[in-house]
């Protein structure tokens, strides 16, 4: 099959320079024939891209997220000893009377010795080996 067309030299030699042919009407034929190759490597990295835009998109939801909760706990964790200050009750109500004394932190009274694991749970004692 014959094909006629006009194309500027500059079109032509970029065409030529491109493919690597020295006559114009084999580089046309050359590009002619890769382009629906080509338009299928296109289209598949096209969707890669989308595929990994929103990876990325969920991967930055999460460091959000991340932020947001070491924002918290830096937050938290810079007010000092919550524990220490007195514990606030929730309302008295008819079927759960208020507290006859406010109960304050969770520290244990310094007379209290600590003890291990294993004392708390009746855990026996094991001793090293002489």
């Amino acid at each position: 099959m014959l094909v006629k067309f006009h194309v500027e030299d500059g079109q032509a030699d970029l065409l030529m320079q491109h493919t690597g042919q020295r006559v114009a009407s084999k580089a046309f034929l050359l590009a002619s024939l890769s382009a629906p190759g080509l338009a299928v490597e296109l289209q598949d990295a096209r969707q890669e891209i989308a595929r990994l835009r929103r990876i990325i998109d969920r991967q930055q939801q999460v460091l959000e997220g991340a932020r947001s909760a070491a924002s918290l706990l830096l937050e938290v964790a810079g007010q000092g000893d919550l524990f220490m200050e007195k514990v606030p009750s929730p309302p008295p109500s008819s079927s759960r009377p208020a507290p006859s004394t406010p109960k304050i932190g969770t520290k244990m009274p310094r007379h209290t010795p600590a003890r291990t694991l294993g004392e708390l749970f009746g855990a026996p004692k094991i001793r090293p080996p002489q």
